[in-house]
C-alpha cells in the first residue's frame, strides 16, 4: 500500500527504490567486468552495442517503479501506464532492435504490475536476473576460442560459460534484491520472499550469503581461467553443478545452523569438502600428497580412513562443545517456519528446473550437430521430421498444409497431423526469428528442438497440483520429482525430439488436475425436486449449476478444453475421455446400490465433453 503523507508526498523509501534496477545493472556489471578481466576477455569491447539490453532493463526497471508509486500515478486509471509500455514498446520496434523493445516492455510491465500488488522485492529480482541472464550471453557470445577447436567442444564450453556466469547472475540478484528491501527499498507485502527472515544486520546471514556466492563463483573463475574448449571437454575442472550443489549445501548448513543442529551442520559441510577434495584429486590437481593420488587400492583406503576418522572427529569435538550448543532449539527457528510454509512451492519449482535441465543439457550438443552431415539432427524415428516438413509449411507459407504432394507420391495425401503443435512451433519460430533476429530457418530449428523439452518440464506441475489435492504437499512434492525423472517420459520429452508427446501429455495431464478440481467440488443434492426425461432438464441443470456452483463447472470447463487442446494436437487423444467415461459409469453404478442420484455429476460431465467436441 502506497503511505502518502499530507502533503501529498510518497514515503521516501519509496521513491528510493527506483534505484533497484540502476544498483542491479551496476552489480552484475561489476562481476561481469571481474569474470572477463581474468578470462582476458577483450572482445566484448568491439560489441559495445550488446551493453545496451541490460541497460534498457535497468531504465525500464526504473520507469514502472515510477508509473506504481509516483502520487500523480495514484490518480490514474490502472491500466494506463500498462498500456503506454506496450505502445511505447510497439512504436519503438519500427526503428529500434526487437531484443531491446521487448527488454523494455517486461522489465516496465513486470516492475509496475509487481510493484502495484505489493512485491518490490520480486520486482528488483526478476529485473536483476534479466540483466543477470543478458550478461551470461554477452560472457559467451563474446568468448575468443580457437578457430581448430571442435564444434562440439566449443559449443558445450560456450554454455558451460553462460550457466557459470547466469548462476552467478541469478542468486547475487536475489541477494541485492533482499539487502535493498532492507536498506533502501521495502519488503514485499505477502508471497515466499516477503516472509523470509533475512536480517541484514547479522554476520550470520552475509556469511551465509558470501558463502553461497564464492560457491557459485569458483566454478565461474575456473571457466574463466580456461582457453581451450578441449580442456572443457575432458572434464579438467569444477563446473557449473559443483557450484550449484555447493550453493544448496550452504544454504542447508545456514538452515542447520539456525536450528542449532550444529553437529549435522558440521558433518555435511566436512563431507562435502572432503568430496571436493576428492574432485580435486581426480582432476589431477597438483599439491597432494603421492600415497593419495597413486594408482591402486592403496590411495582409496586412505582417503577410506581420511573420511572416517574426519567424522569421528567432528562428532568428538561436538560432543565436548566446540561447535556450539548440542542441545536443538524447543520451538522451531523463524527460517524452519517460513520453510515449512513454503517448501512445497520450492521444491516443485527446483522439480521443474531440474527436469528441463535433464531433458536439455545432455541432448542439446548432439542435436545442434548430427554425425556425418554436422547439422541439426532429431531423434524419435520418422515421425519428428515428417513434422519437421509441416511446421517449415506453416512458418514459410503462413498456412496449414493440408494437402501433401509428397504423401502418397505421385498420387499425394491428406496431412494426417493435427494442426496446433505444429502451429505452436511455427509461430514460436517466427517469433524467436523477429526477437533474436537470427535467419527463419534457424529460429524454427530452436523451437522445434527445444519445445518439447518445455512441455515435458512443465508436466511437473498438473502432476504436483492433483497428489496435493488427493493426498498432501508432501505427495505433491515427490510425485513433481518421480515425473521430472521418469525414464519413460524423459526419452519422449527431450531436446531434439520434435513429436506431439510431450505436448500431449501435458494437457491431457492438465485436463485431469481440472476434472479432479472439478469433482472434489460435487456434492450429493438434488437440483430439482423431480425428474424428467425432458432433455431440456439438462440445459436447465447446467444453468443452476453455473448459478449455485460455478467453481465446480468453471474447473470442468478447464479441463474440457485442455482436452480439446490435446485433440488439436494428437488423434489418439480419445482414450483421456474414455477414462473419464468409465469413472463416470462406475460413480453411476455404485450409486444405483447406495440409493443416490448424483445430479450435479451429469451436468458436469456434458459442459466437459461438449467443450472437447
Amino acid at each position: 500500500m502506497k503511505m502518502i503523507d499530507k502533503n501529498g508526498n510518497t514515503d521516501a523509501a519509496h521513491m528510493k527504490g527506483i534505484l533497484g534496477g540502476p544498483i542491479m545493472l551496476a552489480a552484475a556489471l561489476f562481476v561481469f567486468l571481474i569474470a572477463a578481466q581474468v578470462s582476458g576477455l577483450n572482445g566484448w569491447t568491439d560489441e559495445i552495442g550488446l551493453l545496451a539490453l541490460p541497460a534498457v532493463a535497468a531504465l525500464g526497471a526504473a520507469l514502472g517503479r515510477i508509473s506504481s508509486e509516483h502520487p500523480s500515478a495514484s490518480e490514474l486509471n490502472s491500466a494506463i501506464a500498462p498500456s503506454a509500455f506496450v505502445l511505447i514498446s510497439i512504436l519503438t520496434s519500427f526503428f529500434a532492435p526487437a531484443a531491446i523493445c521487448m527488454t523494455f516492455l517486461l522489465a516496465t510491465l513486470s516492475t509496475h504490475l509487481l510493484v502495484s500488488r505489493g512485491r518490490p522485492v520480486e520486482a528488483n529480482f526478476l529485473v536483476g536476473g534479466l540483466i543477470g541472464i543478458q550478461f551470461a550471453m554477452i560472457f559467451a557470445l563474446t568468448s575468443e576460442v580457437p578457430d581448430d577447436s571442435q564444434t562440439n567442444a566449443t559449443r558445450a564450453y560456450l554454455g558451460a560459460r553462460f550457466s557459470a556466469m547466469m548462476s552467478v547472475m541469478m542468486m547475487g540478484s536475489l541477494y541485492v534484491a533482499l539487502i535493498l528491501s532492507k536498506t533502501i527499498d521495502r519488503a514485499s507485502e505477502k508471497g515466499l520472499l516477503s516472509e523470509l527472515p533475512f536480517d541484514v544486520t547479522s554476520k550470520a546471514t552475509h556469511i551465509a550469503g558470501g558463502a553461497t556466492m564464492s560457491s557459485l563463483m569458483i566454478p565461474l573463475i575456473w571457466l574463466s581461467l580456461i582457453d581451450d574448449p578441449q580442456v572443457y571437454e575432458d572434464g579438467a575442472f569444477l563446473g557449473p553443478f559443483w557450484g550449484l550443489f555447493s550453493a544448496a549445501i550452504v544454504l542447508i548448513v545456514a538452515m542447520f545452523r539456525s536450528e542449532r543442529w550444529n553437529v549435522l551442520a558440521a558433518i555435511l559441510s566436512l563431507n562435502w569438502i572432503i568430496y571436493t577434495f576428492g574432485r580435486l584429486n581426480d582432476l589431477g590437481v597438483s599439491g597432494f600428497p603421492n600415497a593419495l593420488t597413486e594408482d591402486g587400492s592403496y590411495p582409496m583406503i586412505l582417503w577410506l580412513l581420511i573420511t572416517f576418522w574426519s567424522n569421528v572427529g567432528v562428532i568428538i569435538l561436538a560432543s565436548r562443545g566446540h561447535l556450539g550448543a548440542m542441545a536443538p532449539l524447543r520451538e522451531p527457528s523463524p527460517l524452519r517456519k517460513w520453510w515449512q510454509r513454503h517448501s512445497y512451492v520450492i521444491l516443485v519449482g527446483m522439480a521443474l528446473v531440474a527436469g528441463f535441465i535433464v531433458r536439455v543439457v545432455w541432448n542439446v550438443i548432439p542435436a545442434m550437430n548430427a554425425s556425418v552431415i554436422g547439422e541439426w539432427d532429431m531423434s524419435g524415428g520418422s515421425d519428428p521430421w515428417y513434422m519437421k516438413r509441416i511446421i517449415d509449411y506453416v512458418a514459410y507459407e503462413r498456412a496449414h498444409l493440408v494437402f501433401d504432394p509428397d504423401r502418397n507420391y505421385p498420387m499425394g495425401g491428406l496431412n494426417p497431423r493435427p494442426p496446433l503443435f505444429s502451429w505452436s512451433l511455427a509461430l514460436g519460430g517466427i517469433f524467436l526469428s523477429w526477437i533474436a533476429d537470427m535467419p527463419l530457418a534457424e529460429a524454427v530449428w530452436w523451437s522445434v528442438e527445444a519445445q518439447p523439452a518445455i512441455w515435458g518440464a512443465l508436466i511437473v506441475l498438473p502432476v504436483a497440483a492433483m497428489a496435493k489435492r488427493f493426498h498432501s504437499p508432501l505427495a505433491g512434492v515427490a510425485a513433481a520429482w518421480l515425473i521430472a525423472f521418469m525414464p519413460g517420459h524423459i526419452t519422449h520429452s527431450t531436446f531434439g525430439l520434435a513429436d506431439h508427446d510431450s505436448f500431449a501429455m501435458f494437457f491431457l495431464t492438465l485436463g485431469f488436475y481440472w476434472w479432479v478440481r472439478s469433482m472434489m467440488g460435487i456434492k450429493q443434492e438434488r437440483l430439482f425436486s423431480r425428474t424428467s426425461w425432458n432433455p431440456l432438464y439438462i440445459l436447465a441443470g447446467i444453468r443452476v449449476m453455473w448459478r449455485k456452483h460455478r467453481p465446480t463447472m468453471i474447473h470442468s470447463t478447464l479441463a474440457g478444453i485442455s482436452f480439446a487442446t490435446a485433440g488439436l494436437a494428437w488423434k489418439g487423444y480419445v482414450y483421456a475421455p474414455g477414462i473419464l467415461f468409465l469413472g463416470y459409469s462406475g460413480i453411476v453404478f455404485l450409486n444405483l446400490f447406495r440409493v443416490e442420484t448424483p445430479c450435479q455429476l451429469p451436468q458436469q460431465c456434458f459442459r466437459c465433453c461438449l467443450l472437447q467436441s
